[in-house]
């Protein structure tokens, strides 16, 4: 159980023994399930991922872009 929880966790599976063998996250996974909000896994790297995409490709767009608007700017001039 997390910090949140009303209930210490000894009381909580004390006062419904149909959790007292279960491990703390298939409580955890049960209960949300119950309550209709079941628990989403996320794998950790795909925050990171998405994260690592949007700060390489902002940039590059926007260099190429401002690239783009110097050389049309110039007249199309290769040099």
């Amino acid at each position: 159980m997390q910090s949140l929880c009303w209930y210490k966790r000894e009381d909580f599976r004390r006062l419904y023994p149909e959790y007292k063998d279960l491990s703390d996250k298939v409580v955890s996974e049960k209960l949300y399930e119950k309550a209709g909000q079941p628990l989403k896994h996320i794998h950790p790297w795909e925050g990171v991922m998405k994260a690592a995409v949007v700060g390489l490709a902002v940039p590059l767009a926007v260099l190429g872009l401002g690239w783009s608007l110097l050389w049309a700017f110039a007249g199309f001039r290769s040099a």
